[in-house]
């Protein structure tokens, strides 16, 4: 018998896990973190603000093909996934700046910071912000 409450598990997904998790690519099929959605009880699935303007970038680089118009595809998939919009408030904009070491990019920068000031696990597949991770012992989870 459990006593007590369950921990729900945070997880802060950078741009490109986001994109594969509703888009159902395959290689997501044999990493912990497809186990994880599929055994853990009560995980709360959450996204940067910043990476819905990457998404809208890629997009309008032509990187990125969707099904359908970027608001709509957007506004379905966030729904569908039941992921949570983390806004860029200021502890978030602050400690993007603080995180000596690691590199400039603000997208990248503004993910982490999320995921510090949720105390989520960041899940990448990004090399810099596992490499970043690992060295300040920040969670993640590499897919």
């Amino acid at each position: 018998m459990k006593i007590g409450r369950q921990m729900k598990t945070e997880l802060l997904l950078d741009t490109h896990v986001w994109v594969w998790l509703v888009t159902g690519e395959p290689k997501l099929i044999k990493t912990e973190f497809f186990t994880l959605l599929e055994k853990a009880e009560d995980i709360r699935l959450h996204l940067s603000a910043i990476s819905l303007w990457e998404i809208s970038m890629l997009v309008s680089k032509e990187r990125l093909k969707l099904s359908m118009n970027t608001l709509d595809w957007l506004k379905i998939y966030l729904k569908k996934s039941d992921t949570q919009i983390i806004a860029i408030n200021p502890d978030i904009a602050v400690k993007s700046t603080e995180l000596k070491g690691f590199h400039g990019d603000p997208a990248d920068r503004l993910i982490l910071a999320s995921a510090i000031y949720l105390g989520a696990k960041v899940v990448t597949h990004d090399k810099l912000i596992l490499s970043f991770c690992k060295s300040k012992k920040i969670d993640y989870l590499k897919v």
